[in-house]
């Protein structure tokens, strides 16, 4: 008789998974770093204080080109402003001497690229 015994069977346990192929995970990283250099996140601007998402109002810095505080971080450079303390992000050009403007969330490019008349 023979008995045949060591029955296995293999289970392909290691097979990736197909929802994000290698394509659309460039695609997406790509998204993410066109976000990342105009300083966005995929919800709306990040803020240069903490790296959070800035919401519902942002403060703008009127002398730097691009650098904007949530109204925390705006709160700690009002209070070291007053204090006569550098800005906490004087290292990155953003000096105490600076103005902000608060802007509400989707008001900030509505100048931009608009034409007016018909």
């Amino acid at each position: 008789g023979g008995g045949g015994g060591g029955a296995t069977k293999k289970k392909d346990v290691h097979q990736a998974p197909e929802e994000l192929t290698p394509e659309m995970m460039t695609v997406t990283e790509g998204v993410e770093g066109l976000l990342d250099a105009f300083g966005m996140d995929g919800d709306g601007f990040m803020c240069d204080g903490c790296s959070k998402t800035i919401g519902p109002v942002r403060y703008h810095c009127n002398q730097c080109q691009e650098f904007d505080y949530c109204a925390e971080c705006h709160a700690e450079f009002v209070a070291a402003v007053k204090a006569g303390k550098p800005s906490p992000d004087e290292q990155f050009g953003h000096r105490s001497t600076h103005t902000m403007s608060p802007i509400e969330d989707g008001a900030a490019s509505a100048t931009e690229g608009t034409v007016v008349g018909a």
